[in-house]
């Protein structure tokens, strides 16, 4: 018992301060969920750029328009 109060003493294991485990493998069912939400948002990334684009332009078209 008297070890252990010691190891905590010299600050080498505080409470709170445990490493967590190595991440194991992906969960099959978690790896398939995250593919399938990828595929989905680099179809919608070209129709998001091209909103920001269009936004971006009308932006420089109001500075340039107050004097800017």
């Amino acid at each position: 018992m008297a070890e252990n109060n010691e190891a905590a003493s010299d600050g080498a294991v505080l409470e709170g301060n445990v490493p967590k485990p190595p991440p194991g493998p992906m969960d099959p069912q978690k790896s398939e969920r995250h593919a399938r939400l990828a595929g989905k948002m680099s179809q919608k990334l070209p129709a998001i750029a091209e909103d920001v684009r269009r936004r971006f332009e009308d932006l420089k078209k109001k500075s340039l328009k107050s004097g800017g």
